[in-house]
């Protein structure tokens, strides 16, 4: 889990671990993330991305795009009018469903 600049370099590790995947929370990332200057970097695994609507760190649908190893990806947008500043706090907009979505894919599956 990372924001920000925390979070591109989550992306970063999440794409360097293609052989094995993990859960990636990437807060207020897709700014920089889904230009095309980082076009190379693609997530693995599943995927939550939470995104406040006034900042512009937005969502991460090109990333999601061009991730063919995603097994799965969430999106939230969150909408506090604080821009980036919405996750400066720990918040309800945002820790709530990163709590849920941890419960939820937090399972081990046997092989």
């Amino acid at each position: 889990m990372g924001f920000s600049r925390g979070a591109f370099i989550t992306a970063i590790t999440s794409h360097n671990l293609a052989t094995t995947p993990v859960n990636t929370i990437l807060l207020a990332a897709c700014g920089r993330i889904a230009s095309s200057k980082y076009a190379e970097i693609k997530a693995n695994g599943k995927l939550l991305s939470i995104y406040e609507t006034t900042d512009r760190a937005s969502t991460c649908e090109k990333l999601n795009n061009r991730s063919p190893k995603l097994t799965s990806f969430d999106e939230i947008a969150i909408s506090t009018g604080k821009e980036h500043g919405a996750f400066y706090r720990p918040r309800p907009e945002w820790i709530v469903p990163v709590k849920q979505w941890i419960k939820e894919n937090n399972s081990i599956q046997a092989n």
